[in-house]
C-alpha cells in the first residue's frame, strides 16, 4: 500500500520512528529539501521493508549511524512531527 500525498504527518512520524527501530533507537530528525536526515544508534534495527511498504523506497545508510530517506517536499514536515515524538 503506497502513501497518498494527503497522508497525515504525525501518523507518519509514528511509523518512521517504529520503523527506525522504535524511540530509543532515533537520535534526531532534520530535514534536506526532499530527504529525511535520520541519526540513528543502530542502523541494524532499521526495518526497510516497512519504510518500503510506507511508500518510501530510497533508504541510504549516509554513515554508521546516519540514514536519509527520499520522502519529496514533505520531508520538513515529516522531520517536525519525528520530533515532537522524540523530545
Amino acid at each position: 500500500v503506497k502513501t497518498s500525498l494527503a497522508f497525515d504527518y504525525d501518523d507518519l512520524a509514528i511509523s518512521f520512528v517504529e520503523a527506525l527501530g522504535g524511540r530509543s533507537n532515533c537520535l534526531s530528525a532534520d530535514a534536506c529539501i526532499t530527504r529525511l536526515r535520520l541519526e540513528v544508534k543502530d542502523t541494524s534495527l532499521i526495518n526497510r521493508d516497512e519504510i518500503t511498504r510506507l511508500g518510501f523506497d530510497h533508504v541510504v545508510e549516509a554513515g554508521e549511524h546516519y540514514v536519509q530517506i527520499l520522502v519529496g517536499t514533505h520531508a520538513q514536515f515529516i522531520a517536525d512531527a519525528m520530533n515532537d515524538i522524540l523530545m
